[in-house]
């Protein structure tokens, strides 16, 4: 559960407002960390939540975001928050095709706007989403610090190669086996292999994972069991689309086949890194997982034997990323078998997360309330065609469930609501069994059929 009360000194997600630097937010869901740069439509897509970014800020920061927030989205954040939607500053660049999101901002002749705001602000600092080459590049050239990074020691290319690399599915595969975390059984192969591959796993497991290499969100995957005919090869990108580094442009054309481990659940822990022997373990708990795709989130984790191995593995594999000279957070995702006691760790995220925003939010909440230990959730309800931002907050106020500081409860909107995107909802609570009644009571008003079912 989270503690409510003061920030921990030196916490590498959130820590006390007051006492940070001013913030150059980057909404970068634009990043060949996640997924081929050529995949402009799924980027699209989740670009729809980078006004949650929001959440990040204090007065005098500045957002940097893809899709520019609604009004009643940024009003009512803003006031949660403490703050004016005049004491912040958001700047809207739509993501280009091909291109990382910190090309996109220089490209639109922003470099001057930003510089300038940087050189009124001492100290400030540039806090992205995903930490790639692109992003470096962006912060060297407006002269101001990467967060966490101390100035005098910026992220350098190696860091920036093993990100890339890590983020991979065969990149985690190779580096979790060296650190003795366990992985299920299976091989990386070119995507012309694929179809054999496919067939030979089949015949030795009955049923596997195909992922791609660089895929995130569920992106891609496919669950095969049986004798069904093996997938073949996605087309490869188009020539020429930009890659942040090598191992991106690589990993377009490699596949991972996996056994399909039965199991329990998805579970995921986040972590920070904040030096060479300092990863901190931030919070844990069960995804919310439809067709392969994160949905939702509950914490904490409710499984003690678990939690304690991922937050090991945790530990082993932030020392492996802080030997690479990566500073910040990332998250490992599991798998708990059905014996409910054996742990497979499936991916790493080195990278700000669907959940680690929303960690964020409850920590600054928590900030403001009294005393007392806290549950929180995440989940989507489905979004109609005329669905809004200012439709749903009225309707969750109207029922008495809207978030309310003075009871330290309830449920936020935690992103912007528009025609057809899910509705995404935080619930935060004093007891796991409270936010699973106030969860309940909110997918019941906000739809029918809440997609993370």
């Amino acid at each position: 559960m989270v503690k409510w009360g003061v920030p921990r000194e030196g916490d590498g997600i959130v820590v006390d407002p007051a006492a940070e630097a001013p913030q150059l937010v980057l909404a970068n869901f634009a990043s060949a960390l996640a997924v081929d740069l050529s995949e402009h439509v799924v980027l699209q897509k989740w670009a729809t939540q980078a006004p949650r970014e929001i959440w990040l800020l204090r007065p005098g920061d500045l957002l940097v975001t893809p899709v520019r927030p609604s009004e009643a989205f940024l009003a009512a954040a803003c006031g949660l928050l403490g703050m004016a939607p005049a004491d912040i500053t958001v700047i809207t660049v739509p993501d280009l095709p091909g291109v990382a999101m910190a090309e996109s901002v220089r490209r639109a002749g922003l470099l001057p706007v930003l510089a300038r705001w940087a050189r009124e602000r001492p100290g400030a600092r540039l806090l992205p989403v995903a930490l790639d080459a692109p992003t470096a590049r962006l912060a060297r050239d407006l002269g101001i610090g990467m967060a966490p990074y101390p100035d005098a020691a910026p992220p350098t290319a190696r860091t920036l190669a093993a990100v890339m690399d890590l983020n991979t599915k065969s990149g985690f595969r190779t580096a979790a086996r060296d650190l003795g975390i366990r992985v299920p059984p299976g091989e990386t192969c070119a995507a012309t292999d694929l179809p054999n591959v496919v067939r030979r796993s089949l015949a030795v497991h009955g049923g596997v994972a195909v992922k791609p290499d660089r895929a995130a969100g569920g992106h891609g995957v496919r669950f095969l069991t049986g004798p069904e005919p093996a997938p073949e090869p996605e087309p490869a990108p188009e020539p020429g689309v930009a890659q942040a580094t090598v191992a991106g442009a690589q990993a377009a054309d490699r596949w991972v086949v996996e056994r399909l481990i039965p199991h329990r659940c998805s579970l995921s822990a986040q972590f920070s890194v904040a030096g060479p022997a300092a990863t901190r373990w931030e919070f844990d708990g069960t995804m919310a997982v439809r067709d392969g795709a994160f949905t939702g989130y509950r914490s904490p984790l409710a499984a003690p034997v678990a939690a304690e191995e991922l937050r090991e593995w945790g530990a082993r594999f932030g020392r492996h990323l802080a030997a690479h000279g990566y500073r910040g957070p990332f998250g490992l995702d599991a798998l708990l078998a059905e014996d409910g006691s054996t742990l497979y760790a499936t991916e790493a995220n080195v990278r700000r997360t669907a959940t680690t925003t929303p960690y964020a939010l409850v920590r600054r909440l928590a900030d403001a309330a009294d005393g007392g230990d806290a549950a929180w959730r995440t989940g989507q309800a489905p979004g109609g065609p005329d669905a809004s931002f200012e439709q749903a907050h009225t309707l969750l106020t109207a029922a008495g469930l809207a978030y309310r500081p003075a009871a330290g409860e309830g449920v936020v909107l935690y992103a912007d609501v528009s025609p057809g995107v899910p509705v995404r909802y935080l619930v935060v609570a004093a007891t796991t069994d409270r936010a699973a009644e106030l969860e309940g009571l909110a997918r019941r008003l906000l739809g029918p059929r809440p997609l993370d079912e």
